[in-house]
């Protein structure tokens, strides 16, 4: 509207119509300029259009009056803030963590065995590769004991910001020479 409103008012400045005027109030009525709209059709009534013509231009004056009478629109309300509710913490994101914590602190001395471990060159060649070789392993023990540490840290938080219910079901299994549970559900 605010580009045809500057249009009109080059236009009726070239020929100064009546008819624009008329048109330039509607425009600044519906760009919500209701003072600029009335005085535009007072100058067309000025005009002395016909009586259809100037009806109309009585009832526009009407609706512009109107709306500036009106009160304001009530502001909207603010945006509804949807709170986060945490699932409740469990002793299994504890357990967890504690296990976590543990393995990680395990494979922390594993890694810091194996390599003291491959740092001592005393004794015979053949000891010496015996004690690179167990540096090697303890270092890799000591590294998947320090993953599967931090994987259980991050299962613990990931599951309790994820989750809305914990099912737990364990499975116990007896054989002949051996004994199992098994862990499975959601949490």
């Amino acid at each position: 509207y605010a580009e045809a409103k500057a249009l009109l008012e080059v236009a009726y400045t070239a020929s100064a119509s009546p008819a624009l005027l008329f048109a330039l109030g509607q425009v600044s009525f519906n760009l919500g300029e209701f003072p600029q709209a009335i005085r535009y059709y007072e100058q067309f009534l000025a005009t002395a259009p016909d009586a259809e013509q100037a009806a109309l231009a009585q009832q526009a004056i009407g609706a512009a009056r109107a709306r500036i009478a009106a009160p304001p629109p009530p502001a909207p309300p603010p945006p509804k803030v949807e709170k986060l509710e945490l699932h409740p913490w469990s002793p299994l994101y504890t357990a967890l963590l504690v296990v976590g914590g543990a393995a990680v602190v395990t494979g922390g001395a594993f890694i810091y065995h194996g390599h003291g471990l491959g740092k001592d060159e005393t004794g015979t060649q053949t000891n010496y590769e015996r004690r690179l070789e167990r540096s090697r392993i303890a270092q890799n023990r000591g590294l998947a004991s320090a993953i599967g540490g931090g994987v259980a840290i991050a299962a613990a938080f990931v599951i309790w910001r994820v989750r809305t219910e914990t099912r737990i079901v364990v499975t116990p299994s007896v054989g002949e020479r051996a004994a199992s549970l098994s862990l499975g559900g959601t949490w």
